[in-house]
């Protein structure tokens, strides 16, 4: 399998992905840790779009109307 690219993240956010990982009891390679920093940022976003501000009116996205 080929080496993961390497990832685009500071040292500081290495060093919280380090943090996260061992407090999730994960014990990784250096490939495996290579490859949790290149998929950290995609996972950010992720979370960042689950995690927004809703308008008073939006409706939950449970609710299911059937069309007439």
């Amino acid at each position: 399998m080929p080496d993961p690219t390497p990832a685009e993240v500071t040292p500081a956010e290495r060093d919280a992905i380090a943090l996260i990982a061992r407090r999730a009891g994960l014990t990784l390679n250096a490939r495996q840790f290579e490859l949790l920093c290149a998929a950290a940022p995609y996972v950010e976003q992720m979370a960042g779009r689950l995690r927004r501000a809703r308008r008073f009116t939006e409706e939950p996205a449970s609710v299911f109307t059937f069309g007439a």
